[in-house]
């Protein structure tokens, strides 16, 4: 049986950690899937200056399968040495640059 709840408890985040390993999907639709691997060497470009364990995926939708429009972005979940989990989505916007995704992250 689901509950609904009525109210939020606030929590304090005391000790976020540090980043240990960061995942994500560069994802592209009715696009050249380059497009998503650009997004992905800029990311590692970026992160493997300060963290080695870094895997972004990427994922490359074509046909009916991608739906009525076109376009990529990224997804990255971060996890931190003391459980917290950071997440962050970016798509791109129209004549964005691969690389200009990467750099609004950072």
């Amino acid at each position: 049986m689901n509950a609904v709840a009525k109210e939020l408890k606030p929590c304090t985040l005391v000790d976020q950690g540090k980043i240990k390993r960061v995942r994500g999907v560069a994802y592209t639709a009715k696009c050249g899937p380059m497009l998503g691997n650009r997004v992905i060497s800029g990311v590692r470009g970026v992160m493997n200056d300060f963290i080695p364990d870094v895997y972004v995926y990427a994922d490359h939708c074509k046909g009916k399968e991608a739906g009525l429009s076109s376009g990529y972005g990224v997804t990255l979940v971060a996890e931190s040495t003391t459980g917290v989990v950071l997440s962050t989505e970016l798509t791109a916007q129209q004549g964005m640059l691969p690389e200009d995704v990467t750099s609004l992250f950072f």
